[in-house]
C-alpha cells in the first residue's frame, strides 16, 4: 500500500511542476493573447508570407524572455520569503551555493543556500525548468523564476534560469 502512495505522490508532484512550468511561461510571455490580430486579406501569396512572418516576428524570442526576467527579477529576503511577503506571480532571483545536485534535467531540483547576514543562510529548493543546464555540487549559481508559494516545506523556488 505504501508502493501506492508514493506512486500518486509522484504523479501529483509531477503534475504540479509541469502546472508550475506552465505559470512561469504564461507570466514571461505577458498578454500575447490580447494583442489585435492580423486578419488582413493580401491578394498574392509572397505578401501573406511576408505578413505571417511579420507576424511571428512580433513575439519575443527566449532571449528577450530572459533579458526580461533577469531585469525584472528582485533579490529574495530569506525572513520575507518566511513571512510570506512574496506572491506566485513575483520575478525572484537568488543567488548562493548549489548543493545535492542529483541530476541537471528539467523537473529535477537541487538546494540553494544563500549568505542573508553575516551570520545568517537561507536554504531554498530549487526546481529546474529548463533543459541544458550546466550545474555542479558547491557552484555559485544565480536563479531567476518564480516562489512556488504552495509549497509547506522549505521555500521552493520555479528556476527558469539558473545561471
Amino acid at each position: 500500500m505504501k508502493k501506492v502512495g508514493k506512486v500518486i505522490l509522484m504523479i501529483f508532484g509531477g503534475l504540479f511542476i509541469l502546472i508550475a512550468g506552465l505559470v512561469v511561461t504564461g507570466i514571461l510571455m505577458g498578454d500575447s493573447e490580447t494583442a489585435a490580430p492580423n486578419n488582413s486579406i493580401n491578394s498574392s501569396e509572397s505578401d501573406s508570407t511576408t505578413s505571417e512572418d511579420e507576424e511571428t516576428s512580433n513575439e519575443p524570442t527566449q532571449k528577450e524572455l530572459d533579458d526580461k526576467l533577469r531585469n525584472e527579477a528582485v533579490e529574495l529576503d530569506f525572513v520575507a520569503v518566511n513571512n510570506g511577503e512574496y506572491t506566485s506571480s513575483d520575478l525572484i532571483k537568488a543567488s548562493g551555493i548549489a548543493s545535492v545536485v542529483v541530476s541537471t534535467n528539467a523537473g529535477d531540483e537541487f538546494m540553494l543556500t544563500t549568505e542573508e547576514s553575516e551570520d545568517g543562510y537561507g536554504i531554498y529548493e530549487v526546481v529546474i525548468m529548463r533543459t541544458g543546464v550546466d550545474l555542479k555540487e558547491d557552484d555559485e549559481v544565480t536563479v531567476y523564476g518564480t516562489l512556488d508559494t504552495d509549497s509547506d516545506s522549505i521555500p521552493r523556488i520555479i528556476a527558469t534560469i539558473v545561471e
